[in-house]
C-alpha cells in the first residue's frame, strides 16, 4: 500500500519499511516502535541520548566510553558486562553505585584512590606501594568486636591478646629498658632492667647484668655481669623464702629447703644445723679468743672436758674413766664461799680417785670440821687419852691411823735421848745440849718458853773445856719464865760444867 505524507500527524495502519536512504524521525516519543515490547534490534549506535531507561535489564554488547555520565542499573540492581574490556577491567567509570551484589573480575583504580560512603569517603585508601589503610574517622584500623570468638584473626586463628596487651610491645626493643613496656631478651638470653624486685623465689641458671646502675644503694654491685655484695653495703634487709639454696665454690652450701630447718653444709656433710630444737654442730667446734661466754642452765658434755695449756704441752681433763661411763647420777657442787671476801682465786683440792664405790663413800665421810683440824691455827682442846684413841702417822709414805697404845709402848721402851750441838744451833731442845767447839768468849743461851713444853720435860746443857770466868755460858729464861721461882739468869764458869732444867709448871723451871 502506498502512503502519502502530509504536514501534521500521520497514522499508518501497516508496516513501515525503509529500503534505503535515511529516515529522520523527529518526535517527542516514538511509542509505535514497541514491536510488542521487543525493543530496538540491531539499531547500531544511539547517539545524543541523555537518558536510556527501561523496565528490564539493559544489555550492551560493546563498551561504554568514559565520560561525565552516570550508568543507571535496573530495578533489580543488576549490571551485566558493562564497560568490561578484553582484560576484564572496568575503565573510565566516574561513579559506580549499586544496592546489591556487584561481581566483576577486577577493578583498577588510580594510586591514592579512596573507597567509602559519603560520611567517610576515605574509609579505604589505596597507596602506590600496594598498601591500604582502613579508618573509622578516628582510628586507622578498628575491629568493631574482638571478644575471643569474633574479631581479628591471623591465619584463621583468633588473636587472643587484647589491644592493651599488644600495646605493651609498642616501642619495646631488644636489651633496652622501656618503662611500662614488654621486656625483650637480648641475643644471649639476658634481661636488662633499671631495678629488680620479686615477692617469691627467683630461679635462674645465670643472671647477667648489662648495667649495674639500677643496683645503686642496695649493697649489691655488678662484677663482670654477676651480683656481688658491696664492700660497704647499705641495704640488704630481708631475703624471705622457704626453698632457698646458696652455693659457692661448688662445695659450700646454705640449704633452707626444708621447713623449719637451716643447714650449713660442706660437700654432702652437715656442719651446722638449726631447727626448732636448737643448734646442732655434727663436727668439731673450735672457739678462739680470750673469753667464751655460755649463758645456759645446763651444759651436757658426753665424755670429758679438757683445759689445754697455752703451749699445748699439758692439759687438765674432767671426765670419766676410759673403761666406761658413770654407773649412777653424780652431782659435784663447787664451793660457794672461800676464806676471803671479795674477788680472788680459789684452788680446789685434788682428791685421789678410789677404785671402788666404798672408797668414794669413805672419802665423802670427811666433814668440814675434821678438815679444819688440819689447820695449824685451830684451837687446841683438852682430852683424856686412852689406848683406843688414834693418831695419824706417816708410815713410810703411807698415812695411817695409829692407836695410842702403840705410841705408848714405843715411847716407854725408848733409850735414845735427843742431842743438839749448841755450837751449830744455839736454841736448846728437850734432851742433851752440848758445845762441839770451844767458846773463845762469853756465850749467851736462851731457854724457850716453858709453855712450849710439857711438865717433866728436861733440858740438859754441858759447857766445853775452855769454860771459865771469862769464857762463861750465860743461860737466860724467856720472860716471864723463872728458874727456881726467882732466878732470871744462870752462868756456867768451869770446864765441862753442866746444868739440868726441868719444866714443873707453866712458866716454871727447876734446877737440878
Amino acid at each position: 500500500m502506498a502512503y502519502k505524507f502530509q504536514i501534521g500527524a500521520a497514522r499508518l495502519s501497516g508496516s513501515l519499511i525503509q529500503t534505503d536512504g535515511t529516515g529522520d524521525l523527529k518526535a517527542t516519543t516514538v511509542d509505535s516502535l514497541n514491536a510488542s515490547n521487543g525493543g530496538i534490534a540491531a539499531a547500531g549506535a544511539i547517539a545524543g541520548a541523555t537518558t536510556i531507561s527501561g523496565s528490564s535489564n539493559l544489555s550492551v554488547g560493546g563498551t561504554i566510553a568514559a565520560g561525565n555520565n552516570t550508568f543507571q542499573v535496573d530495578a533489580a540492581g543488576a549490571v551485566t558486562a558493562v564497560g568490561v574490556n578484553a582484560g576484564g577491567a572496568v575503565t573510565g567509570v566516574t561513579t559506580l553505585a549499586a544496592s546489591g551484589l556487584m561481581s566483576v573480575a577486577s577493578i583498577s583504580l588510580d594510586d591514592g584512590s579512596t573507597i567509602g560512603p559519603d560520611s567517610v569517603a576515605d574509609l579505604i585508601t589505596l597507596s602506590a606501594d600496594g598498601d591500604f589503610t582502613l579508618k573509622d574517622g578516628t582510628h586507622d584500623l578498628n575491629v568493631a568486636s574482638h571478644d575471643g570468638t569474633n574479631g581479628l584473626a591471623l591465619g584463621g586463628v583468633i588473636v587472643a591478646a587484647s589491644a592493651a596487651e599488644l600495646n605493651l610491645l609498642d616501642t619495646a626493643a631488644v636489651g633496652t629498658v622501656v618503662n611500662s613496656k614488654a621486656v625483650i631478651y637480648g641475643a644471649g638470653g639476658q634481661v636488662n632492667a633499671t631495678s629488680f624486685s620479686g615477692s617469691s623465689f627467683v630461679s635462674a641458671s645465670a643472671i647477667a647484668l648489662l648495667d649495674a646502675s639500677g643496683l645503686a644503694g642496695t649493697g649489691i654491685d655488678n662484677n663482670a655481669g654477676k651480683l656481688q655484695p658491696a664492700v660497704a653495703q647499705t641495704l640488704i634487709q630481708t631475703v624471705t623464702n622457704d626453698a632457698l639454696v646458696l652455693q659457692g665454690n661448688g662445695n659450700i652450701k646454705l640449704d633452707l629447703q626444708n621447713s623449719g630447718v637451716a643447714k650449713f653444709m660442706i660437700g654432702a656433710d652437715d656442719k651446722l644445723v638449726l631447727n626448732t630444737n636448737g643448734i646442732t654442730i655434727p663436727g668439731n667446734l673450735t672457739v678462739q679468743g680470750t673469753t667464751t661466754t655460755i649463758d645456759s642452765t645446763t651444759i651436757n658434755v658426753s665424755r670429758s672436758f679438757t683445759f689445754e695449756g697455752t703451749a699445748s704441752d699439758f692439759e687438765t681433763t674432767f671426765g670419766y674413766g676410759a673403761t666406761g661411763a658413770p654407773v649412777q647420777d653424780i652431782t659435784v657442787v663447787l664451793p660457794e664461799y672461800s676464806s676471803s671476801a671479795g674477788a680472788h682465786s680459789v684452788k680446789a683440792a685434788v682428791i685421789a680417785a678410789g677404785g671402788t664405790a666404798a672408797q668414794y663413800a669413805a672419802a665423802a665421810l670427811v666433814s668440814p670440821v675434821e678438815f679444819a683440824l688440819l689447820d695449824g691455827a685451830s684451837a687446841d682442846s683438852s682430852v683424856t687419852v686412852v689406848d683406843a684413841d688414834q693418831l695419824i702417822i706417816n708410815d713410810g709414805g703411807v698415812m695411817k691411823q695409829t692407836a695410842m697404845s702403840d705410841i705408848k709402848t714405843y715411847i716407854g721402851n725408848t733409850t735414845t735421848t735427843p742431842v743438839r750441838n749448841l755450837s751449830s744451833n744455839a736454841t736448846p731442845i728437850v734432851g742433851v745440849n752440848f758445845f762441839g767447839s770451844d767458846l773463845g768468849s762469853a756465850t749467851a743461851i736462851t731457854i724457850p718458853a716453858a709453855s712450849n713444853f710439857s711438865d717433866g720435860e728436861s733440858i740438859k746443857i754441858k759447857a766445853p773445856s775452855d769454860c771459865n770466868a771469862t769464857n762463861k755460858v750465860n743461860i737466860a729464861r724467856t720472860s716471864p719464865d723463872l728458874f727456881d721461882g726467882n732466878l732470871e739468869l744462870i752462868s756456867l764458869e768451869s770446864p765441862f760444867a753442866a746444868v739440868e732444867l726441868i719444866r714443873v709448871a707453866n712458866g716454871q723451871w727447876r734446877i737440878f
